[in-house]
């Protein structure tokens, strides 16, 4: 092979193998959007649920109906939802309620990298990382921006006594509290499955 054969054959070879990387890229991109949003739509439905639940205790028995709540039916409420979706849906904090709900590993880096991005004024992006058996785990931010949450979450003066008695018998280990509007509260850490196989 003379060289401008070689030249040319090299010149295919490299534009073939860049064209197949690209397409690689631009897959990886788009499953990587659909994971978000299959995510974001997912923890919609588990907030708007919860929420629901808990405006309907809040009306009929008070912050103290909404703790009961919390500890009864979110874990169910959840559940449901991830096998309604096909997805694995938690939310975990660093400074949990439910001890089994306590944020490790890469949720600890995450909840500290969206908690930069608040200080700095703005808006954390999701975090997509591969997860297991070719999943994608993505993380948001769940950030209290109702005051109505202070009354479960908020400093001593936001919470009252009876409240915080019903917290200490339902969470003994409880550091879910002390926080501010618009503190970030945790994440919701949702693994979306790979597409199935053509």
């Amino acid at each position: 092979m003379n060289f401008r054969l070689f030249s040319l054959a090299s010149i295919l070879w490299l534009a073939a193998c860049g064209g197949k990387s690209t397409q690689s890229a631009d897959s990886d991109t788009i499953r990587k959007e659909a994971a978000v949003e299959a995510a974001k739509k997912a923890a919609q439905e588990a907030f708007a649920t919860l929420s629901g639940e808990l405006a309907t205790a809040m009306a009929e028995g008070g912050p103290v109906e909404a703790v009961e709540i919390c500890s009864t039916k979110a874990p169910k409420i959840l559940e449901d939802l991830s096998r309604k979706r096909s997805l694995e849906i938690a939310r975990v904090s660093d400074h949990a309620r439910n001890p089994l709900s306590m944020a490790q590993g890469a949720d600890l880096e995450v909840i500290q990298a969206f908690r930069e991005s608040i200080s700095r004024g703005e808006s954390p992006a999701p975090d997509v990382r591969e997860g297991a058996a070719g999943s994608l785990t993505v993380r948001l931010p769940i950030v209290l921006n109702q005051p109505l949450c202070l009354q479960c979450h908020g400093s001593e003066r936001d919470i009252a006594p009876e409240t915080r008695e019903m917290i200490r018998t339902l969470y003994p280990s409880d550091l879910a509290t002390g926080y501010q509007l618009n503190n970030l509260r945790g994440i919701w850490r949702i693994s979306v499955p790979p597409p199935p196989a053509p």
